[in-house]
């Protein structure tokens, strides 16, 4: 034993003697885990019902947990002290510990682990001599209690050594006192503390026990094609289409395990339908699992909200195919056969409120379309009657997504600087004689319209708004306002949070409403045929070549795939890219051969590609798109990731806005880079600078500020500099201002050097040439503090219908104000 283990057996000899561990079920004292140095220290909080209710905060320390007996619970609400009384050092096997202590024995009753994690700061020697000295400070990585956290010790009162646990202010912090009462269950089995007492098996505990290695194994789900109508005839089988996370379920042996579409086990994640499939025989299902909404639609929103620390609605799996039944492999049986086993398998199941077959829907495929949409659905799924169960995408499988329709009251356009007479609509909702602002409409036209709309437009402006227009406050500063004469059919994918339009395209002119009079349609719009397909190949006339061309070999998404993600995200990402040179990531033969970083078009490329000359004109002109055809084009020519200039034409030397990149060290964890990003947000707040989050697909975080265009490369660039050299200069053990690798080990490098002309920035939604096809994504301050990595999202698993993260960012009107150039310059 060496002295370092001898230490960490003395220092639970208080722990062992206090306790009988013939009677106990409590973890008997260890000599201490041996830990690798790059391990993270853990850290678990214990609710505890005994003499006293109180909750149990422990650190390991050294090898043992340090612990305190925190009456109330901790509490994140800052300035908040909360009283800790220092305890005897518990096993590092006591972090694992939830059940009953038996009574006669010390400390009797329940405990649940109500929260466990990692915690940062300090190293063991640093944390000892500050224990000593009675003043603790760390950063908590736990699933319910997060960021920085003091300990300071108050004295003693006899043999208590009483301490305070106060919450720092930060990004975690709470404006109220409500972190202990907010979770009544355990973070690990999910019980409460009545299932506890009463020894009721966790699933999690049960199914560990069974022999789940006889469970069937995984298999890669058939994925559906996205079309722009529905199919018709006998051949067709339709179904609702579901928004929720698509889910194998595995059955056999009395268990079952949950999977999601590429393989990662979510069992735990989904507790309530996993014990309930557990009666099921062996099997294999393919489904979703969903949260229902009062009206019985599925609510990703809902959904996500129960998966993180939002209200726990109930959770469903939708079964909608079966792929084994027992030992048999029924993959090559027709759909309409496979559906016979799978009501089969069911007909006795008795909770269908946790697992329930998806209806066969009766009726005309467009019709059941029309439906759905007037309802509010997500839309339909049409599959062939005889197709065969086949790994990856089908044409057999169709996805066809509701659109709605309504008419819309034109008060104005956005000027377009590429010489069209427009570059957006902005409409409004008309009811009776109140118009309130419902957003732009920005796709849909041709040059046709164009013309034809730009005449009536230009005998139409106004100095001034509508009289009496309701949410003026969203309206961007740029549009030119007109007489609400005109009135427009528009296509769209529902609304906002703030009630606007989403993805808004032009259908046509309403000439059959008189200008005089306001005109409402009714909310619920009906689906009318596009008037071009939705992937991006097809919708912009591009052809799409090698469309089976395998881009990203670990995920199996070929060239299709990353085409129509596009031509989905395309209402996002353009408004990004409007007149912005770009730089293009090309992996012609997908991202394990060559890649190139190209900054200039290629001849052959044509459609939707804007050529921009060189503003030093020593180089071959650069390129922005146009569009979705730029897209499609960029697509085309093995173009993978989308890189934007910091300024829009027609004057790139004045920038439109400020990016920060937070580029970690390998040796840095995520939950740092996200802590840093919020260091950063305050210090740009203080200097009165509105900015936005975006996890970037690869290692790090952006923190964008949008700018108003009257300030020059100079200005931005000394200010971000400036803004970087000062952290670094504060906190030099956490982040460095210049690129040098060497220097930057452990650290984070504050990236401002995207901060001068034709430099370029990842754009908001770009795919990243990463082996999982994560996306470079905007997320809402709040958001960021729950995300556990830079690549929350990915091609397959990002929801782009329900994504509204940087509500405003094209409304923020500011500049850097001279006192705070002046002082991050000087």
């Amino acid at each position: 034993m060496t002295s370092r283990t001898k230490t960490q057996a003395l220092r639970l000899n208080t722990y062992a003697a206090k306790r009988d561990f013939k009677r106990t079920p409590e973890p008997p004292p260890t000599r201490g885990t041996a830990r690798n140095k790059s391990q993270s220290h853990i850290f678990v909080v214990q609710h505890h019902i005994a003499r006293r209710d109180h909750f149990d905060l422990r650190l390991e320390i050294d090898g043992t947990l340090k612990s305190w007996a925190v009456t109330r619970g901790p509490s994140a609400l800052p300035g908040t002290r909360r009283l800790a009384v220092r305890t005897e050092d518990h096993p590092l096997d006591y972090a694992s510990f939830e059940g009953v202590i038996p009574e006669k024995s010390y400390g009797a009753g329940t405990v649940m682990l109500w929260d466990h994690g990692t915690w940062s700061g300090a190293s063991d020697k640093e944390m000892l001599h500050n224990l000593t000295q009675g003043h603790l400070k760390f950063t908590l990585h736990g699933a319910r209690i997060r960021g920085r956290w003091a300990l300071v010790r108050m004295g003693h009162e006899g043999q208590r050594e009483n301490w305070l646990l106060v919450k720092d202010r930060d990004a975690y912090a709470e404006d109220d006192d409500s972190l202990a009462a907010r979770y009544s269950t355990s973070v690990v089995s999910g019980r409460s503390m009545d299932e506890i007492a009463e020894g009721r098996a966790s699933y999690r505990q049960a199914s560990s026990s069974r022999k789940t290695t006889s469970l069937l194994k995984f298999i890669p789900p058939m994925l559906c094609t996205l079309a722009d109508k529905v199919p018709e005839g006998r051949d067709w089988l339709y179904e609702m289409k579901y928004d929720g996370y698509r889910t194998e379920l595995i059955t056999g042996n009395g268990a079952a395990r949950l999977f999601t579409r590429n393989g990662h086990d979510w069992t735990d994640r989904f507790p309530d339908i996993a014990e309930a499939a557990a009666t099921i025989p062996p099997a294999i299902l393919d489904g979703e699992v969903v949260v229902f909404d009062a009206h019985g639609l599925s609510d990703f929103g809902a959904l996500a909200a129960a998966l993180g620390s939002g209200p726990k609605a109930p959770m469903t799996f939708i079964a909608f195919d079966v792929l084994r039944t027992g030992k048999r492999d029924v993959r090559g049986q027709s759909l309409s056969k496979r559906k016979a086993h799978l009501d089969t398998l069911l007909a006795t199941f008795g909770k269908p409120e946790l697992i329930r077959i998806a209806p066969t829907l009766q009726g005309s495929g467009p019709k059941l379309l029309e439906r759905i949409a007037k309802s509010g659905g997500e839309g339909i799924i049409a599959k062939r009657a005889g197709s065969t169960y086949r790994s990856g995408r089908s044409k057999s499988w169709l996805k066809i997504k509701a659109i709605a329709r309504e008419d819309a009251v034109v008060i104005g356009f956005t000027p377009s600087s590429a010489g069209r007479p427009f570059a957006s609509l902005a409409v409004a909702q008309s009811d009776g004689d109140r118009l309130r602002y419902w957003g732009r409409v920005g796709t849909g036209f041709s040059a046709r319209t164009d013309n034809e709309l730009g005449a009536k437009l230009s005998r139409l402006v106004r100095p001034s708004p509508p009289e009496g227009l309701e949410g003026l406050d969203l309206v961007p500063k740029k549009v030119r306002w007109v007489a609400p004469e005109l009135r427009i059919a528009v296509q769209h994918r529902g609304k906002t949070v703030n009630g606007l339009l989403r993805a808004a395209r032009y259908v046509g002119l309403r000439e059959d409403l008189s200008s005089g009079k306001s005109h409402r349609s009714s909310l619920r719009g009906s689906p009318v045929p596009s008037p071009s397909r939705q992937t991006v190949s097809r919708d912009t006339k591009v052809p799409l070549t090698h469309g089976s061309r395998v881009i990203f070999p670990k995920v199996g998404l070929t060239k299709r795939d990353l085409a129509d993600y596009y031509a989905e995200a395309a209402d996002l990402i353009l408004p990004h890219l409007e007149n912005r040179p770009i730089s293009v990531v090309r992996a012609p033969d997908g991202i394990d051969g060559e890649t190139f970083f190209q900054r200039h078009p290629m001849k052959a490329m044509k459609a939707g590609i804007i050529r921009v000359p060189d503003p030093a004109k020593s180089h071959p002109d650069y390129m922005a798109l146009d569009g979705s055809p730029g897209l499609a084009t960029v697509v085309q020519f093995g173009g993978i990731e989308l890189h934007g200039w910091g300024a829009r034409l027609p004057d790139l030397n004045a920038p439109d806005r400020m990016v920060f990149d937070l580029d970690p060290d390998g040796e840095v964890s995520f939950a740092t880079v996200r802590d840093s990003a919020f260091l950063v947000k305050e210090v740009l707040s203080s200097a009165g600078l509105k900015s936005f989050a975006m996890a970037t697909g690869g290692k790090g975080v952006h923190v964008v500020v949008p700018l108003n265009r009257t300030q020059t490369w100079d200005d931005i660039s000394g200010f971000a500099s400036g803004l970087a050299r000062r952290l670094a200069k504060l906190e030099p053990g956490s982040f460095v201002a210049t690129a040098s690798k060497s220097r930057r080990k452990g650290r984070i490098f504050i990236d401002w050097l995207r901060n001068k002309a034709m430099a370029t920035a990842i754009v908001p939604y770009s795919v990243r040439a990463r082996d999982v096809a994560s996306i470079a994504c905007p997320v809402s301050w709040s958001a960021l503090k729950d995300l556990e990595s830079a690549k929350p999202y990915t091609v397959e698993t990002i929801r782009l219908s329900s994504r509204q993260p940087w509500a405003g960012y094209f409304n923020v009107d500011q500049a850097i104000a001279p006192r705070a150039l002046e002082m991050m310059t000087s």
